[in-house]
Formats: structure tokens, C-alpha cells, sequence
């Protein structure tokens, strides 16, 4: 048996980006035992996918506010006790930071540790600890680029087959309360609007998603849930669901449950962000949303999605917040969304529900 552990404890988007990775790498070595380091938030994500054995959980964001309390000291040691618990014959940084870097070598200080050249690391630095840094072309998507790193970490060919997943879903729990949404009609369809982003600069204007709810609500007459994770994202479901009859506001779910949703759901309009990139995983028919964010180096890739991009020159910028001046942005920024007003969310929305539809 082969015994690799692969380092990814980032985000939400990051980690479904790696799993196609396990996929090939389960399908290419059928006796191989694949762990898992990831971040406490995100633990559910790799235990969706069979080909991962085992999750062994960091809570680095935690302890990193406060190294010196005794509590988080001991569970440092705790954690990497466990994990050097298991001989592994690999390691794989698939991060290519430092703090993951460091983390691979304190799990497996004597075993061979891969990751990204210089030429993709985030951290350039990073490659220094690496016993067998990888180059990886570019440009590309960052899953097609995680793909690359996972075949020359175990040194079979790249696949030529579609990006896959992995996500079983009778991992996902099941649907919650079902009469927070559609009473007793437990087959009701639904819409979900993922309005929330970690970016002002990702973020749909307001008044369009307003707009938008009225016109699918017309349209198709069929609930609409808003989830939500801030109390700024709460405050804008209820406004958005003030004005559309159809609109309901979720309560406060955590991820598996608004996974469960997405699943189940019959269409999702979303932006770059983690539950975005979850829809396309779960080959929800989904329509995403991009302006400062760069969708040929990680755009949502689904099979049942259509991804629609500002056409402004200034876009994709990178920028956290629009880096133009106020008086240039308009009344609803960030501007780069002004080409993708709502009439052509639906029109996108209508197609992946056909295309869906007719599949």
C-alpha cells in the first residue's frame, strides 16, 4: 500500500479545486491511502470524496491568535503526534506556502516532500523545504494545475479526462428542516442566490440582485433562498427578500447544510466564492458571476454552469476593493459589473436550466 499526505488546508474554494487531484490519483494507484491535513473549518470537504482515507484536522487560524496559550501548545503537539503517527512513504504540498510548508515538514520530517517549483509557489520561498519541487505549466486553471502537481508527485500521466470531482452525494447530509423552505411539500423546487463574497470587489450590486429576484420570481414562481454567513450578508437577504414574494431567508446554516442545499438545488446564481465553486462541483446547473476575479486562472468549472465575465477593460484587476475613484464608480459599484446587469443573469440561468433539463 502506498500511503500519501497531501497539505491543503486553505479555503473553501481552494480545497474543492484539489479534489479532481484525488480522483486521478485514486483511479491511478487503486491500492493507494490518501490523508488529508486541512483546515477545522473545512474538515467536511475532503470526507465527501471516498478516495480520501482520513482527515487529519489543523486548527491553524485558531492557534495562530494565540501561540503562546498553553491550550493551543498542546494541541499543536497533540496534532503532529498524530499525524507522525502514520509512515508515510509521500508528502504533498499542494499549497505552496510557507506555513504549509513548515506544517509538511514537522508531520514528516523523514519523508520525501513534494510540492511547487518557484515558478508557481505563492511563496517562492517554500520551495527551499521541498526535497522535490514540480514545475507546472502556465498559464492555466488552477485545477488543471493541481492535476499536473498530483501526477509528477506520484509520477503517473495526466489524465486527459474532465476535471472530476469526486463528491458522493449520499456524503452530504441531508436537506435541513424542509418547512423552513416549502412547508410540507417536500418536492418543491428551488433557486438559491449565493449573494455573499469575500470581496467588496466581487460583490453583485444590490439593486441587481433585487431585480433579479423579482424577475425569476415572475418567471418561474418558485422559492428562492438566500443563505448567509455575516450579519451584512443577513441584512441584504432581507432586504432582497422585502422586495420578492419568493424570496426566503435562510437561518443560520453551516456548510454541510447549505452543501446539502446546493445539491438539491434546481439552479444557483453565484459569485467567486467557495459555495460558487461548490455548485460546479456538484454539477448544479449554476451561473457564476465574475469581475475582479481572473476566471481563467480559477473560474467555476462545471459542466452544467454557465460563467459570465465583466467585458470592462479594467477587469479582472485582483483588487480586494475597486481601486478606481469614487466618483468614477457609479451608484452601484464595484462598475466592472455594469456589463452584466440582470436581464442577462437570466438569460444565462434559463440556458443552464435548459441544457439541464434536456441532459
Amino acid at each position: 500500500m502506498s500511503r500519501l499526505l497531501l497539505v491543503k488546508f486553505s479555503s473553501m474554494g481552494d480545497l474543492i479545486h484539489a479534489l479532481p487531484a484525488v480522483t486521478d490519483a485514486v483511479n491511478a494507484i487503486p491500492n493507494l491511502q490518501l490523508d488529508w491535513v486541512v483546515e477545522e473549518a473545512f474538515q467536511a470537504i475532503p470526507s465527501w470524496h471516498p478516495g480520501v482515507n482520513h482527515c487529519h484536522v489543523i486548527g491553524l487560524r485558531r492557534w495562530k491568535k494565540a501561540l503562546l496559550r498553553r491550550d493551543h501548545r498542546r494541541e499543536i503537539g497533540a496534532f503532529i503526534k498524530q499525524v507522525r503517527h502514520t509512515p508515510y512513504d509521500t508528502v504533498l504540498d499542494a499549497q505552496g506556502l510557507m506555513k504549509s510548508a513548515l506544517t509538511a515538514r514537522l508531520c514528516a520530517p523523514a519523508t520525501p516532500l513534494h510540492g511547487p517549483s518557484k515558478s508557481w509557489a505563492r511563496e517562492p520561498l517554500a520551495c527551499h523545504l521541498y526535497h522535490q519541487p514540480h514545475p507546472v505549466t502556465k498559464p492555466d486553471h488552477v485545477i488543471t494545475q493541481l492535476r499536473q502537481l498530483m501526477a509528477l508527485t506520484l509520477g503517473y500521466s495526466l489524465p486527459t479526462s474532465a476535471a472530476d470531482f469526486g463528491i458522493v452525494r449520499d456524503r452530504l447530509p441531508d436537506r435541513p428542516a424542509w418547512w423552513l423552505i416549502s412547508g410540507d411539500k417536500q418536492e418543491t423546487p428551488y433557486l438559491i442566490f449565493l449573494h455573499g463574497a469575500g470581496w467588496t470587489s466581487k460583490a453583485w450590486p444590490e439593486p441587481y440582485w433585487l431585480d433579479l429576484a423579482k424577475q425569476l420570481g415572475q418567471m418561474h414562481k418558485m422559492p428562492i433562498l438566500l443563505p448567509w454567513g455575516s450579519a451584512e450578508e443577513k441584512q441584504r437577504a432581507l432586504r432582497i427578500a422585502a422586495a420578492e414574494k419568493w424570496c426566503r431567508v435562510l437561518p443560520k446554516m453551516d456548510m454541510q447544510q447549505v452543501a446539502a442545499l446546493i445539491a438539491d438545488a434546481t439552479a444557483v446564481i453565484g459569485l467567486d466564492s467557495g459555495f460558487g465553486h461548490l455548485a460546479a462541483a456538484l454539477n448544479t446547473p449554476h451561473v457564476t458571476l465574475y469581475g475582479a476575479t481572473n476566471p481563467d486562472y480559477s473560474g467555476v468549472a462545471g459542466q452544467d454552469g454557465v460563467l459570465l465575465r465583466s467585458k470592462r477593460t479594467c477587469a479582472p484587476c485582483m483588487k480586494r476593493v475597486c481601486p478606481l475613484p469614487a466618483e468614477q464608480q457609479g451608484i452601484n459599484p464595484p462598475p466592472c459589473f455594469e456589463t452584466l446587469p440582470p436581464q442577462a443573469v437570466v438569460q444565462a440561468i434559463t440556458q443552464a436550466m435548459e441544457a439541464n433539463h434536456d441532459a
